[in-house]
C-alpha cells in the first residue's frame, strides 16, 4: 500500500511540475508578446495581408488544395518558385530581422492571410496552407484580439524545444481580422 501511495504521489508531483512548466512558459511568452508584436506588425505586413486577401479572396478550397500540392512537389526540388515566393520576399526578410533582434527568443515567424495561406515564412515549412491548423483556427477565426500559445514540443525545422504563440492581425482602419501570425519561441532561451 505504501508503494502504491508513493507512486501516486510521485505521479501527482510530476503532473503538477509539468503544469507549472506549461504555465510558466505561457506566461513568459505572453509577457514577451507586446514587444515582439510591435516589431512584427508594421505597415508592410498590413499592406502585404491586404494585397494577398484581395488577390486570393475568391480562391476555393480546390484552388488551395492545388496550391498545397504544388508546395509539396517543390519541397524536394531545386526549382521552388512557390516556396521561394513565400520565403524570399521582403516581408519574410524583415521577419528574419525580427528573429535576429529577439535575442534568440524567437526562431521562426510565419504570416498567414485570410484564406489561411502563408504569405511570408522566415524559413520554409512543410506546407503553405495553415487554415486547418490551430494557429489559424484559434486566432483568425476567433476574432481581432485573439491570441493562442501552444504547448511546448520539439520542432524539427528549428531543432529546438519550441512553443508557438499565434495572434490575429487586425486592419488598423476597420478593426477586422485580416490575417494571423505564428511566432516560434525557443523555450530554452526564455
Amino acid at each position: 500500500m505504501l508503494r502504491a501511495t508513493t507512486i501516486f504521489a510521485v505521479g501527482l508531483i510530476a503532473i503538477a511540475g509539468s503544469n507549472a512548466f506549461a504555465d510558466s512558459h505561457e506566461g513568459t511568452i505572453k509577457k514577451a508578446m507586446p514587444e515582439i508584436m510591435s516589431m512584427i506588425v508594421q505597415d508592410d505586413l498590413i499592406e502585404a495581408l491586404r494585397a494577398s486577401n484581395t488577390r486570393r479572396g475568391q480562391m476555393t478550397q480546390a484552388d488551395i488544395d492545388r496550391l498545397e500540392a504544388t508546395w509539396q512537389k517543390e519541397i524536394d526540388s531545386s526549382n521552388r518558385p512557390l516556396i521561394d515566393s513565400v520565403v524570399e520576399n521582403d516581408l519574410a526578410a524583415r521577419m528574419r530581422e525580427v528573429i535576429a533582434r529577439s535575442g534568440n527568443r524567437v526562431n521562426e515567424i510565419g504570416v498567414i492571410d485570410a484564406k489561411g495561406l502563408s504569405i511570408a515564412q522566415s524559413t520554409p515549412n512543410s506546407d503553405i496552407w495553415q487554415g486547418e491548423e490551430i494557429k489559424f483556427t484559434k486566432t483568425f477565426l476567433v476574432g481581432p484580439e485573439a491570441m493562442f500559445v501552444d504547448e511546448v514540443e520539439f520542432d524539427n525545422s528549428t531543432q529546438s524545444m519550441q512553443s508557438q504563440a499565434n495572434f490575429t492581425v487586425k486592419d488598423p482602419v476597420t478593426g477586422k481580422p485580416i490575417g494571423a501570425v505564428t511566432v516560434g519561441f525557443n523555450v530554452d532561451a526564455l
